[in-house]
């Protein structure tokens, strides 16, 4: 998430792995805030990134970003822990398509759709 920045400032780098654009890497590299802009957002190691892109995606120069930046370090590994969780989940929904689990009852599942925002809890 993006906000006002500040010469001098650190943020913290997770550059993409070449072919998976989310990268199997969980290393973060600090950098330091070179110039502030009103287009751009210039970084100590040559990367740029839009000032008002919200994902904070580092300039390709004509081809695709190769990572982003994030304001702290628990943002990037909530981010991570958040897309692990729900791959799980997709998973195991898939899974289960074809055979209903037998321990889950009806309420499991309603109380679950509530909990997830896909149901309005006074329906």
């Amino acid at each position: 998430m993006s906000g006002s920045f500040e010469v001098g400032q650190v943020l913290y780098l997770h550059r993409y792995n070449l072919g998976n654009r989310e990268g199997n890497s969980g290393n973060l590299s600090p950098v330091t805030v070179s110039t502030v802009g009103r287009k751009w957002i210039s970084l100590a190691n040559g990367s740029r990134f839009l000032r008002d892109d919200p994902r904070m995606g580092l300039d390709g120069h004509g081809h695709s970003s190769s990572g982003r930046c994030y304001i702290t370090a628990e943002e990037f590994h909530r981010e991570r822990a958040f897309n692990k969780a729900w791959a799980e989940l997709g998973r195991w929904v898939s899974d289960c398509r074809w055979s209903r689990p037998k321990d889950i009852t009806l309420e499991n599942l309603e109380a679950a759709l509530v909990a997830l925002g896909i149901r309005d809890a006074n329906v």
